[in-house]
């Protein structure tokens, strides 16, 4: 019948588009958690820095030395 046509389209052709969006928007999400945590862990350092214990400040970071190979 004229009026039952298949109009319905394959998950891969529909799916190509929203993914790469999806993809898009996950990425800004990660940068802006990303940014989010390393304000954060800066203001907390920043808020403990006259802390001491023994001489040697409480809050601290870790270094952002490259990996060495041991």
């Amino acid at each position: 019948m004229p009026w039952q046509r298949d109009n319905t389209v394959g998950y891969e052709k529909e799916a190509t588009g929203k993914d790469m969006l999806n993809e898009v928007l996950r990425a800004g999400a990660r940068r802006m958690l990303a940014s989010a945590i390393e304000a954060e862990a800066r203001d907390f350092v920043a808020r403990h820095a006259q802390d001491t214990r023994d001489g040697h400040r409480t809050g601290v970071r870790n270094g952002f030395l490259p990996r060495r190979d041991v």
